[in-house]
């Protein structure tokens, strides 16, 4: 899982914290193929949390009005989808 984050407002920690919880070790340790990369940029566009799985699938969270728990929602049931689906 690829995370890319463009997070020019200061004020929008819960990026930070999406990611951390997708790379918590509790998480790693449910999904040992797992690996999740990071990439900040900071070039004043949207707040934007892109999500891109192993099967080049992509997620794509415009952020700006979106709280933690909404993009962990989101998060969570494209992965159910993604189950289901094989």
């Amino acid at each position: 899982m690829y995370v890319r984050m463009y997070v020019y407002k200061l004020t929008m920690s819960f990026h930070r914290d999406f990611l951390l919880r997708v790379s918590c070790r509790r998480m790693i340790d449910s999904n040992p193929k797992c690996q999740v990369i990071s990439n900040f940029k900071n070039d004043r566009s949207e707040p934007v949390v892109e999500v891109v799985f192993n099967d080049k699938d992509t997620l794509t969270l415009e952020t700006s009005s979106l709280r933690l728990m909404d993009m962990i929602t989101i998060f969570n049931k494209k992965c159910r989808e993604k189950e289901a689906s094989g």
